[in-house]
């Protein structure tokens, strides 16, 4: 790997670098992919559990739960990115020991439950340092919940948005791990009432040419809502795939999951990675994420469309890049969201850099 000169000055150092942890993992090794793209003058670490000892000096290995060796690893990190998935453990150590050794933290979570523990958890590390030399942490910077609540957040000003919709569809030819087909399937398995429980069938684009079987998945959001500044409006979300028969799966899914232990689901998933390419080879790589914003009598008032022609999974890998520029350029600490560090037009900007068209109805 080509690496940028290195600072003199520690410091200056450890404001320059980012460690992501789960580099090896299909997520991480994105998120390293866009940070060597977008940030090339950052001092990029790549961190995982199976790294061999004897790799390159920017790799490091490394085991989230192991606190001392935690400590010798972030001496001179400024940001951990979490890419550690699925999001399913307890982060106690990894935010104790960010707090220590004051590197900034983002994940990509989309779990309720863990963007919930970080976000109680890093507020307690937050309160023990001084106000002036605080750690900042943002959690949930994905797809969802973190650019879907920053891109609403600029909707502050339209009084008559009621409810929010968000509709996520992915190709089924994108690349896929057995750790991505847990995430996707441990939520189904909680007996939530909006688990699969409804198929709706939406049509996007100039000339619909984006139709899919929608059908409505549990999300961060479905007990806070979506903050639209300084109300709060309920948010339902809703996933698809390129095929009808992927929802319909998963609509029977939802209704099997919750009489199967989460570690035999794992396990299942494990097992099934000999068969993930042949599901890949009949489908197809363009997904979209719509996010909109609903009146009383239904109607769309405000519309975000973001197109994934190919490589989409680097659309929920962006935001924890947004971030970690972000806390490392310095002004935020604490915990923060997503929404508080980006706007409208940067995000726009950053995703189209990357291919990604945007549409938005004002």
């Amino acid at each position: 790997m080509n690496s940028p000169a290195e600072p003199s000055d520690f410091s200056d150092i450890k404001e320059n670098t980012i460690l992501v942890l789960g580099a090896t993992g299909l997520m991480g090794s994105l998120v390293a992919d866009l940070i060597r793209k977008r940030l090339p003058d950052v001092r990029l670490i790549l961190g995982a559990r199976g790294l061999a000892t004897n790799e390159a000096k920017h790799h490091r290995r490394i085991d989230i739960n192991n606190r001392q060796q935690l400590r010798k690893v972030l001496v001179d990190v400024g940001c951990v990115i979490n890419a550690v998935g699925p999001y399913d453990y307890d982060p106690t150590v990894l935010l104790e020991v960010c707090g220590e050794q004051r590197s900034h933290y983002v994940d990509l979570a989309e779990a309720p439950e863990f963007i919930d523990k970080v976000k109680k958890i890093g507020a307690t590390v937050c309160e023990l340092q001084d106000e002036d030399d605080r750690t900042g942490i943002v959690t949930g910077c994905s797809t969802v919940p973190a650019m879907i609540e920053a891109f609403a957040h600029h909707w502050s000003n339209v009084e008559n948005i009621d409810q929010a919709r968000i509709y996520l569809a992915m190709g089924s030819a994108n690349p896929v791990t057995p750790a991505l087909v847990y995430s996707l399937l441990a939520p189904l398995a909680k007996r939530s009432k909006s688990a699969f429980t409804q198929l709706d069938r939406r049509s996007y684009g100039n000339n619909n040419d984006l139709t899919r079987l929608f059908g409505r998945y549990p999300f961060a959001l479905d007990t806070t809502g979506l903050t639209l500044w300084r109300r709060v409006v309920p948010a339902t979300f809703w996933i698809s795939f390129d095929r009808d028969f992927h929802s319909q799966a998963l609509w029977l899914a939802a209704k099997i999951l919750p009489w199967i232990h989460p570690r035999l689901i794992k396990r299942l998933c494990n097992l099934a990675q000999p068969f993930m390419p042949f599901v890949q080879r009949y489908g197809d790589k363009q997904g979209f994420l719509v996010i909109e914003g609903v009146d009383k009598t239904n109607q769309v008032v405000k519309e975000v469309i973001i197109r994934a022609e190919e490589n989409g999974l680097n659309v929920p890998a962006l935001p924890s890049t947004w971030a970690a520029e972000k806390l490392l350029c310095g002004g935020y600490t604490g915990v923060q969201d997503l929404r508080d560090l980006m706007n409208e037009d940067e995000m726009v900007e950053s995703l189209e850099a990357e291919g990604y068209p945007v549409s938005i109805r004002h």
